[in-house]
């Protein structure tokens, strides 16, 4: 939310939808790792859990962001 509000705040031309979602992404995803470590993080196998989930998270985040601006660029 904080990312939208910025975007919306700065005068930059209103949000920028796939950066927002994106950014959403690379927060959501890795957050999703509790479920499986139960947020404990004293276990190399529940910290690399986490490692692989922030991985996950930025790059399919990244990639989204990136394939919005890629489509809004051909549609100007």
């Amino acid at each position: 939310m904080g990312n939208l509000l910025g975007d919306l705040i700065s005068g930059f031309g209103g949000p920028w939808w796939s950066w927002d979602l994106g950014n959403g992404l690379i927060g959501f995803i890795p957050g999703l790792a509790i479920y499986l470590t139960g947020a404990r993080y004293r276990s190399t196998r529940n910290i690399v859990i986490a490692e692989i989930f922030g991985i996950i998270g930025i790059v399919f985040g990244l990639a989204v962001a990136a394939y919005g601006d890629m489509t809004s660029i051909e549609r100007e």
